[in-house]
Parts: C-alpha cells; structure tokens; sequence
C-alpha cells in the first residue's frame, strides 16, 4: 500500500510528524521512523554473518565494532555466540530495544543453531548486565563515541544501511575514524543504500544541497546525504582505505529522470547514478600512516 503513496506527500507527512514532540520509543510503536530490522534474530544473525563472510574475517578472538545498531543490540550476542572478545556499538542516540525478554529470545534462537552462549547471560536482570556479560558496550554518542575507542583496537567493523544516514558533514571524519580504530591486518565491511528511502528511487536529488542539508531536513527522520558511490570511494581513499566492492545492484534505467534532479546532480555520470545499492570491503592501504594511539 505504502508504494502507492507519491514520494512527495511521504515527505509531507513525515516532515509533520517529525515536528511532534514524541520519543523514538513511541514512533517504534507506531511503526515510523524505524531504524532497520536488527529485531529479528533470524535476520540479525544473518547480517553479521554476511558482513564477516564478504570481508573474510573468522570473529573468534576477535575486537568487533559495529556501527549504527538501531533497534537492537542482537549484535553482542551473536558475535559472543561466534567467539567475538569484545564489542563496541555505536549511535547517534538511545534508539535499542530495553526489553530483555527480547534479548532472551535471540539467545535461544542461537543455542537452537547450536552455538555455544555462557549460562551467565541467563542470570542477568537488565539490559545493561547483558552488556557487561557479553563483554559489549553500547556508546549513543555518534561520532564522539567513535573518537573515544583507542587507535588500532578494533579488528572488525560493519555497518548495514548506515552510512547514507550519516550527515554529508560528518561522513569524511567518521570513515577517518574508522581508519584509526581499524588495526593493521583489520576489515571493514558495509552495505550502503544509494536510494531515497522514499520509496526506492532517487526523488531526494531533486532538491538542492542547500535546501536538503539545512536543519529542517536532516532532523526530519528520513534524511540521507545523497552521496553516491564515487564520493564514498574518494572518502575511503582519502581516509587511507583501500575500497573493493563486493555487490553492486543497478537499475536498469534511472528511476527518476536525469532532467528532475537538481544540478549538482546532473553532473554525475549516468552510471554512478544508476547504482541503487553495494555492498564494499575496507582494508588499510599500505601506505596508510599508522595513528597513535588515543592518550
């Protein structure tokens, strides 16, 4: 139903409701403004699975970072289930689920894969035991969460349909960021969705970058910064990663027309717009200057 609705009135509407002086608690209620799937164990078990498998990393013994959690902090069981020692999750603000029975269901769907989780998580009464049995760590602060993790302590880090969401501003310091966390030998896998999030076309081009980056937009709930996939590949080069790209989805013929995007998106070639979706493994460039690390 929700694809028959213009992508003009979904901004009308949403840029309404996000003017009410509600929490995010009350929009997952309704069913708006939600921040992924991570609440289904089934679909969280398999995220983390494919970002390990596309960038080749085994978890076990391994410092996981994951960026942008959501809904749910499913992320530091499952790594702890697959032998993970530590785990940092990282937001831009309180957005996961508090519910422990929710948490207690994800722990019996990885013992019913046969994966071995310590009796202790049983014992633990709040969310915030959980963590600390999971040796995981939930940080909400966004990108000053980030520069808090020591240089060269982390061995993973993914994100899933993140990025996007990260302002234009912001972007080129968090991918540095990560580069400096990331230890030598380290990966990074993401997914990074290149469509509007209006309905899977590309209608937020149309706006001018002045317009779509003021405050009225970004704090709108469905912002993205409309960065395509040769910005992110000179933003990871520019950050000393080393970019490979592992899915790449395209769209026949652009799902909103050429001559309807502002102008500063017309200057794109045809086939950077034409990519709806990628998946892209980060690893140091060897010539990356290796940070200090944090006093």
């Amino acid at each position: 139903m929700m694809r028959l609705v213009p992508w003009w009135f979904k901004i009308i509407v949403k840029l309404i409701l996000s003017r009410f002086p509600l929490g995010y608690p009350t929009w997952r209620r309704l069913n708006l403004f939600l921040h992924g799937n991570m609440t289904d164990p089934q679909y969280a078990q398999g995220i983390f699975l494919r970002h390990t498998r596309n960038a080749q990393i085994d978890p076990a013994g391994k410092t996981i970072l994951e960026i942008g959690p959501g809904d749910s902090l499913f992320t530091a069981l499952v790594a702890k289930a697959y032998g993970a020692s530590r785990v940092h999750l990282i937001d831009d603000g309180r957005f996961a689920i508090r519910d422990l029975q929710r948490y207690r269901t994800m722990i019996a769907h990885l013992r019913r894969d046969a994966l071995s989780l310590s009796s202790t998580l049983d014992e633990t009464t709040n969310l915030e035991e959980l963590l600390h049995a999971s040796n995981a760590a939930y940080s909400t602060q966004g990108l000053r969460s980030l520069k808090e993790l020591p240089s060269q302590s982390v061995d993973f880090i993914f994100s899933h349909a993140v990025l996007e969401h990260v302002s234009v501003r912001e972007l080129p310091e968090l991918i540095k960021e990560t580069a400096r966390v990331l230890k030598p030998g380290g990966a990074c896998s993401h997914t990074i969705d290149l469509a509007d999030h209006l309905g899977g076309a590309l209608n937020n081009l149309r706006f001018s970058t002045r317009f779509w980056e003021s405050a009225f937009m970004r704090e709108a709930g469905f912002y993205t910064n409309r960065l395509r996939l040769s910005d992110y590949i000179t933003a990871f080069k520019n950050a000393g990663l080393d970019a490979a790209i592992t899915r790449k989805e395209t769209w026949q013929a652009l799902p909103t027309p050429r001559a309807r995007m502002a102008p500063e998106f017309q200057q794109y070639t045809i086939e950077d717009l034409l990519i709806r979706e990628v998946d892209v493994v980060l690893r140091l460039l060897p010539e990356s200057p290796v940070s200090v690390a944090n006093p």
